[in-house]
This record gives C-alpha cells, structure tokens and sequence, in this order.
C-alpha cells in the first residue's frame, strides 16, 4: 500500500504543478473530450446539498490535516447516485485535495463512476483558499461494490500533508427499501471502518 501510495502521490504532484499552471485547466474529462461540468471546481461559500448527490464533507484543519472521513453509501438505481466530496479548507493556508484510487476491495476492480473511465474517476480541486470550499461532485455510480478511495493533501508548497483511505459503499438500493426504518444504520454500521494513515 506504501508503495501504491508513493507512486500515486509522485503523478498526483506532477499532474497538480501542470494544472497549477494553468487555472483554467479541466483535469476530468468525458468520453468525447468535452469538459465534465461537474468537475469544474471553483471556491464556494457553503457546501452544496441535493436528494440527486450525497454530500460528504471532508473538512481541513490547521497543520494542514484532515480530519477523519465517514464512509459513503449511494445507489445505481435509485437517488442518491453520485458523491459531493465537499473540502472544507479551515487550515489557515491555501491547499490542494485530490481525490483517487478508487479501487473495490474485494475483487480490485476500479472506476465505479460514469462510464468507468479513469478520468471520471480521479478529482483534483486545484487550490482551495483558505475559508472557503470547494463542491466535486461526481457523475452517477455505474458499479455496485464497496470501494477505497485516497484522499490526499497537499500544502501550500506543493508537498503531501496527510492522506486518509475511507470507503464508498454503492449499491442498488434494495437493502434501503426493505426496512426503510433503519436500514441505512445497519448498511452504515457494517462499513464504518476509516482508517487514518499519516
């Protein structure tokens, strides 16, 4: 794992300096080329909410740290389908997150977002000033499984900070609907492991 994150911090470092460069840049792009609106991240004020996403707050503290992230649990099938990663940047620094890996556990299969493309799948937010957010949201989930994601921060020189791996749960749907009066504490309470690697 130490070794899978070595690498991935190196192209993660390369791929933030080249888009540091140009502010402009879209790192996630569709099958067509065209840029993916949802990826395009800009500093906001407040964390964005809506049935169609579920929105998780991954919130940073001075150090720069992250604090630690829940897991997620969305559905194929039924709303919510996608993720609003929301970075809280209350660090006292401008910042950078990105968010990759995902990687189901069990079978190591990869991409659960959109059309499983690894650009649909990998989230930059560029920089996030200090007191501000910014909302990444991804396209809908395409492949039921219990995925590990990296979260990894980098500080205001560029240099990796911290680094947390939680989950996302995805799902059809169907365990919510059987006992709608606490399923969703039995699916969160079987996947609540977050581990926090620094």
């Amino acid at each position: 794992m130490k070794k899978v994150l070595l690498v991935l911090i190196a192209v993660v470092t390369i791929t933030a300096c080249q888009s540091g460069q140009n502010p402009n840049a879209n790192l996630n792009r569709n099958a067509t080329g065209n840029p993916n609106e949802s990826a395009e991240v800009t500093d906001e004020d407040v964390c964005k909410k809506s049935d169609d996403y579920f929105t998780r707050e991954i919130v940073i503290n001075p150090g720069p740290r992250l604090t630690s992230i829940n897991d997620v649990q969305i559905h194929t099938k039924t709303a919510p389908k996608r993720v609003n990663w929301c970075v809280c940047n209350n660090s006292g620094e401008r910042v950078n997150v990105v968010i990759a890996h995902l990687h189901e556990i069990a079978s190591h299969r990869a991409h659960p977002f959109g059309n499983q493309l690894p650009e649909q799948n990998a989230f930059v937010t560029l920089t996030i000033n200090d007191g501000r957010v910014k909302n990444v949201i991804t396209e809908e989930a395409t492949k039921d499984g219990t995925y590990e994601y990296d979260v990894l921060l980098f500080n205001k020189k560029g240099n990796p900070a911290d680094f947390v791996d939680p989950q996302v749960v995805i799902s059809d749907g169907r365990r919510v609907l059987e006992n709608p009066t606490n399923s969703n504490t039995v699916v969160r309470n079987a996947n609540t492991s977050t581990k926090n690697k620094k």
